[in-house]
């Protein structure tokens, strides 16, 4: 019975170191998938699709391919009544990115892991508008932007670059939370954009060429959780 009890022991602490020893960590040939999460959001934005979905690729075991892509849309509809005549307009604009980049990752512990990295990528922002207004003889005048809202915001496209460093806490095989800190640079152009205004049978073009540049750059971070799946 005492070596009975001597055996069942040596195989529970066997067990309990070997269960001590085992990686969280991904491994070569793994993906990952991740999006924004936060749990305290009081604006229904509890998961933040705005800033992107994230695809990692781990080339080796320390080494990752990641590809980010994000996508915001807003748009508004108004309606105004002029001498029982009802007149109706609308503006619509958002934008795409594109980032690839490469991670170079530190496993600390077999949950922790410290990551940096670099990437490239792409902006486009887009915007478009449709006014009408009474055109003074009872009938409806049409102004319609392209490239452009009646808003002041204009289409544009641009490129980004950054460098990064964050962490990955493993909280089971595969699941994970953590924080990204960056630091980044845009540079983006305005397109050109084109006003329309029909007024009966006169229909009017205006063609505008794009004239601002702008270049931003400072630090980042990560607005929310970073909430991830490795498999």
């Amino acid at each position: 019975m005492k070596k009975f009890l001597i055996a069942v022991a040596a195989v529970f602490v066997a067990t309990s170191v070997n269960a001590q020893k085992e990686s969280y960590m991904p491994e070569q040939g793994d993906f990952g998938v991740e999006i924004g999460f936060n749990p305290f959001s009081n604006n229904y934005n509890t998961f933040d699709l705005i800033n992107g979905v994230k695809v990692r690729y781990f080339l080796s075991d320390a080494d990752a391919l990641r590809l980010n892509v994000g996508f915001n849309v807003d748009g508004r509809k108004n309606t105004t009544e002029v001498a029982s005549k009802e007149y109706v307009s609308h503006w619509r604009r958002g934008n795409f990115g594109l980032n690839l980049g490469y991670e170079r990752h530190f496993n600390m512990t077999n949950r922790i892991d410290l990551y940096a990295g670099a990437q490239l990528g792409i902006i486009k922002f887009f915007a478009s508008a449709k006014e009408e207004a009474p055109d003074g003889v009872g009938g409806i005048m049409e102004t319609t932007y392209s490239g452009a809202d009646n808003q002041g915001n204009f289409a544009s496209f641009g490129f980004t670059a950054g460098v990064f460093t964050g962490i990955d806490v493993y909280l089971w095989k595969g699941l994970y939370c953590g924080a990204e800190l960056g630091l980044k640079v845009t540079s983006s152009s305005e397109n050109d954009w084109e006003r329309e205004v029909k007024a009966g049978t006169t229909t009017t073009k205006t063609k505008v060429k794009g004239a601002n540049r702008d270049m931003d750059g400072g630090f980042y971070c990560e607005p929310a959780i970073r909430l991830g799946w490795t498999f």
